[in-house]
């Protein structure tokens, strides 16, 4: 058997130096996977920090910071309890409960089951009780009182859309009414 090919410290020249030349081959190869693994990395990195949207700063506003469930808490925990506070409130629910039985007040109006005087008294029944609701909720608040020349009036007469009889016409009767009803409230 010929073994020239057998150089001094290669793999089959001994169990030291086949571990030497497996340690040195493994380094060389680690080192360039590592190499390319970091470039990536830092293309990676750079891509994404271009492409990552600013986080909005939770303020937490002094009114819900002096509340007894935030007050003891450091700056952090209040931002991050004040965040489930607001993804949490009823304040967008209790809207649209509103919205929905004013639409059905208007659509029981215009089907004729109430009269328009009794829409308009039902609209403010809900609108005294959410002013009172509110000002329970929040008594440090004040609201400045306008002027007594700058005070709405209520129409009691129905629009002249609504008295119309058609498809259409009752639509927009629906649609101006419901107009005047909203801003009422």
């Amino acid at each position: 058997m010929n073994t020239s090919f057998l150089k001094r410290g290669d793999c089959n020249s001994g169990d030291e130096n086949r571990e030497k030349w497996r340690a040195k081959q493994t380094d060389e190869v680690q080192t360039l996977e590592t190499y390319r693994i970091k470039m990536g990395e830092k293309r990676k990195r750079q891509q994404k920090l271009q492409n990552v949207p600013q986080i909005p700063c939770i303020r937490v506003p002094p009114s819900a910071s002096g509340t007894s469930l935030l007050k003891d808490l450091t700056q952090g925990q209040q931002r991050y309890f004040y965040s489930i506070m607001r993804i949490y409130s009823p304040r967008p629910q209790w809207e649209a409960l509103q919205t929905r039985y004013i639409h059905r007040l208007l659509q029981e109006q215009l089907l004729g089951y109430i009269t328009q005087q009794e829409a308009l008294a039902y609209a403010a029944v809900l609108r005294d009780s959410t002013k009172r609701a509110s000002a329970k909720a929040a008594p440090q608040r004040t609201i400045p009182q306008r002027a007594s020349g700058m005070t709405r009036t209520r129409p009691t007469a129905l629009p002249v859309s609504a008295v119309a009889v058609g498809p259409r016409a009752q639509s927009m009767g629906l649609r101006s009414l419901k107009t005047k009803t909203l801003h009422n409230l």
